[in-house]
């Protein structure tokens, strides 16, 4: 897991040891957005993202994406649109 993310999960997750996301660039009935912070060194690779609001409450949490990210992507993108399944 990367960092932050395992925290933004277990938030969405609520207590339960499994949750689902549905995942993408382009935003979606229901999605909230994590943007994109800062891109990291190609060394590290990846990028930093922020989750200011999730399903109406206030996360306000940054996380680490690392360069699977721009696997799944074919880039960083500047918004990724996420909603629980």
């Amino acid at each position: 897991m990367v960092e932050g993310a395992d925290t933004m999960l277990d938030i969405i997750a609520e207590g339960e040891n499994e949750v689902s996301l549905i995942i993408d660039r382009i935003p979606f009935a229901g999605s909230d957005q994590l943007t994109l912070k800062d891109r990291c060194d190609p060394y590290v690779g990846g990028a930093y993202y922020y989750l200011q609001i999730f399903e109406g409450k206030e996360i306000k949490l940054t996380m680490w994406l690392c360069s699977v990210t721009e696997y799944v992507f074919g880039d960083l993108p500047e918004q990724i649109f996420i909603k629980r399944a």
